[in-house]
């Protein structure tokens, strides 16, 4: 887990820049394509399905990239290996 950490936080920040910024300009051509959906279609189950699939896509993406969710399955896939097949977590110390 500490490796993954450094990858994210450590060492080069240029790519890690980069790919927020990529993230963040991905978001906002969301928002726009969910205000061009929400002008253009008079509502109906149509404009809710639409809009809450682009919902879905921004969400996924803060998730990923903002949250850094792959950290914490790492520790929750541990946990489960534990629970399920009694092994113990690997410790970092």
């Amino acid at each position: 887990m500490i490796e993954s950490q450094q990858e994210t936080h450590g060492g080069d920040e240029q790519p890690t820049q980069r790919r927020g910024i990529q993230v963040i300009v991905v978001l906002a051509v969301f928002t726009v394509i969910e205000f061009i959906i929400a002008i253009a279609i008079d509502g109906g189950n149509l404009l809710a399905t639409l809009l809450g699939v682009v919902a879905v896509i921004k969400a996924v993406l803060i998730i990923q990239y903002f949250m850094h969710f792959h950290q914490l399955w790492e520790s929750i896939r541990e946990v489960w290996d534990a629970v399920v097949y009694g092994e113990e977590a690997e410790s970092d110390d």
